[in-house]
């Protein structure tokens, strides 16, 4: 068997790996096909309050919520990412961390540890205003859906802040903008999808500035 046949069997049981991965957590996808990526996060994460289980999305449903209150956003054609995330025929791919990749940027910005998600958002929001958080939530968003096979062919990805993008390194890693935290990794699940948009897992917070 040749090295590139043996490098492409490896990389599809990779993929295989990921977007199959058994889910007996809060991350499994509903029985019935949810409506828009709002519906789906909150399904996986047992109604999206803030607690203890690092696996969910909690944090980034609260945070989308919070930023209702700057108002529609010119970057969005006026909605809100939370009417981004609502539009059942919206077509976009949200890179989404789950609560575990923002307590990882937490310490970063020397959180305790303590007080789980709640405690995590406290420091993130204590030290960014709301426009700075928005950016970095705009950040994730890049304005196609992209499945899996596409986001692995992909070398860069536009993000709706304009003038930002990242970069895929390696078969699963991202690269932001801040050289000296650690890149995200794409894991499971790496694919859900709602309405028309698709949602990819990441393992770390991607930064849009040298923090």
């Amino acid at each position: 068997m040749t090295k590139r046949k043996t490098y492409l069997l490896a990389t599809g049981a990779l993929i295989a790996m990921i977007m199959a991965a058994p889910s007996t957590n809060a991350q499994a996808q509903p029985a019935e096909p949810p409506a828009s990526l709002a519906d789906l996060l909150i399904a996986a994460s047992a109604g999206g309050e803030l607690d203890r289980n690092p696996r969910d999305y909690d944090i980034i449903l609260q945070t989308v919520i919070a930023l209702e209150a700057l108002g529609g956003d010119p970057d969005l054609g006026g909605a809100t990412l939370l009417d981004v995330l609502s539009n059942p025929v919206a077509e976009v791919t949200v890179f989404v961390p789950t609560d575990g990749a923002f307590r990882k940027l937490a310490r970063d910005l020397g959180w305790n540890g303590k007080g789980g998600d709640a405690g995590a958002l406290t420091t993130i929001t204590g030290a960014f205003d709301l426009a700075t958080v928005r950016d970095v939530v705009k950040y994730h968003v890049v304005g196609e859906a992209l499945n899996i096979f596409q986001v692995l062919r992909q070398d860069t990805f536009d993000t709706a802040l304009p003038g930002a993008s990242f970069s895929r390194v390696g078969k699963f890693k991202l690269a932001d903008n801040d050289p000296d935290l650690k890149n995200p990794r794409l894991r499971s699940p790496a694919q859900l999808t709602a309405g028309e948009s698709v949602a990819h897992t990441i393992s770390r917070v991607l930064v849009p500035i040298d923090l």
